[in-house]
């Protein structure tokens, strides 16, 4: 999900994108209306409703704000029906979904349409801004993810929460090993960037394995009363309650499950076990909030 400037996409950009960019803009318009309409209607119905886990801390009621990667998925699958956004992709035109850091301090699901950055959810962090930005890959001022120092570092600012090293979930911490703790104490998965974790899962996890060995940069240790609030919420470790094991462990241990990972996405016979945990995750991050609520 890296936004990078493809040179084979030069001519498709300036001949077929570029010139199609006011109809495109429409396109884009009526999609993102239509999501908007359908939000507003579901957050009357149910305002405290989270459509998903990564919306962090929103809720329906805050809509559009925290929604990016919702809208960005969204508008998307309505113009896979459009026929002229299919004849830009016949033309030659590549779409990719991108997630950045955007002058230096915000996450941003965005795509990537041939040589352009377009991003239909700018307004998810001030409402007051259009919905809709799209500039030349060289005038975005953006970084790709990836070292988890910086990212804890961005999320923190970004999220408004502190953030801790996933020394509790020992087979889910090098997929997710970040935790925020929000202002009201609840603790989160803090599955901000999943790509980097595929990046890193076919570089035998030296990323995050350098990250461990160097002290877990860029975030503290896990403060006592969120570790009280993960063991009454999952510390008895039923499956079907939450589906990780709850275990405080050491670096040690969690490099040592790093290099299972990177051994089991290496071998076609057990890579499928990677991707049966990514899977897990999404319904994961959602009953560690709800386990939470149910406490007295």
């Amino acid at each position: 999900m890296d936004l990078r400037w493809d040179g084979s996409q030069e001519t498709a950009t300036a001949d077929v994108l570029l010139p199609s960019m006011p109809r495109l803009i429409e396109v884009l318009g009526r999609a993102r209306r239509s999501i908007d309409d359908e939000m507003r209607s579901r957050a009357s119905a149910a305002p405290m409703v989270m459509p998903s886990a990564l919306a962090g801390a929103s809720t329906i009621a805050d809509y559009p704000v925290g929604y990016c990667q919702f809208i960005r998925d969204a508008v998307l699958g309505r113009l896979a029906a459009d026929p002229r956004w299919r004849d830009l992709v016949r033309r030659g035109v590549r779409v990719r979904d991108v997630f950045i850091i955007l002058k230096d301090r915000y996450f941003q699901n965005a795509m990537q349409v041939g040589n352009l950055y377009v991003d239909v959810a700018n307004d998810t962090v001030d409402r007051s801004k259009h919905w809709l930005e799209w500039a030349p890959l060289g005038d975005v001022p953006f970084e790709n993810p990836g070292d988890l120092a910086r990212l804890a570092t961005v999320a923190a600012t970004y999220l408004g929460c502190s953030v801790h090293a996933n020394t509790v979930f020992p087979l889910l911490a090098p997929v997710v090993p970040l935790l925020a703790v929000r202002g009201d104490d609840r603790v989160e998965l803090l599955h901000v960037a999943p790509g980097c974790f595929l990046k890193d899962v076919g570089d035998s996890m030296r990323s995050y394995r350098r990250w461990l060995s160097g002290g877990m940069a860029g975030t503290t240790p896990l403060p006592e009363h969120a570790l009280r609030t993960l063991v009454a919420a999952c510390g008895s470790n039923d499956r079907a309650t939450f589906p990780f094991e709850f275990r405080p462990c050491g670096p040690d241990e969690l490099a040592a499950q790093a290099q299972a990972y990177s051994e089991a996405a290496s071998d076609p016979a057990t890579h499928e076990l990677v991707t049966a945990v990514l899977d897990l995750v999404p319904d994961a991050a959602r009953r560690l909030i709800q386990l939470q609520r149910t406490q007295p």
